[in-house]
């Protein structure tokens, strides 16, 4: 994959997604055995699997943080990041409508936030990515180039004019 040269929208999707992703790792890792006990009452999650499921977790997030600011790998992290937070919003959505107890293993200022509210900013920032994805994937057809770069048509000279 060659260099990628990003929009302004890209480029602002960027930074928020890899802002949010650090923040969690490092909230995650700060305070790891706190979200080793959260975790451990999720339902989806083994017992046996819990310190895996936690370390892999952070590590998946860093790992994007990287891939989002490699320009080699720039597309991946970005779908990436897209899986990652399309199945947090279905494991948030699981956590709200099945069990009786809701554990959440988020980190920081995200921990504070309801479950709801939690799921929404999941939402509102999976629809970013995706956008910010068909922004990328549009830049290549010819379709895109009057959409992306507002190139209004060649105008024509009144004969007047000449």
């Amino acid at each position: 994959m060659k260099n990628v040269n990003l929009t302004k929208f890209e480029t602002v999707v960027q930074w928020l997604v890899a802002g949010l992703f650090l923040y969690a790792a490092v909230s995650k890792g700060l305070e790891f055995q706190k979200f080793l006990i959260q975790l451990s009452g999720s339902p989806l999650v083994p017992r046996s699997l819990v310190l895996f499921t936690a370390i892999s977790v952070i590590g998946v997030e860093l790992a994007i943080v990287y891939l989002l600011f490699s320009k080699r790998f720039y597309l991946i992290g970005l779908w990436l990041s897209y899986s990652l937070m399309f199945f947090f919003s279905l494991y948030i959505y699981y956590l709200l409508n099945f069990p009786d107890f809701i554990p959440c293993a988020c980190g920081g200022i995200l921990g504070k936030l309801g479950h709801r509210t939690h799921m929404y900013f999941n939402i509102i920032c999976t629809i970013l990515i995706f956008l910010s994805l068909l922004v990328h994937h549009l830049k290549g057809s010819r379709l895109s180039i009057r959409v992306l770069k507002h190139k209004s048509p060649p105008q024509r000279l009144n004969p007047t004019q000449i």
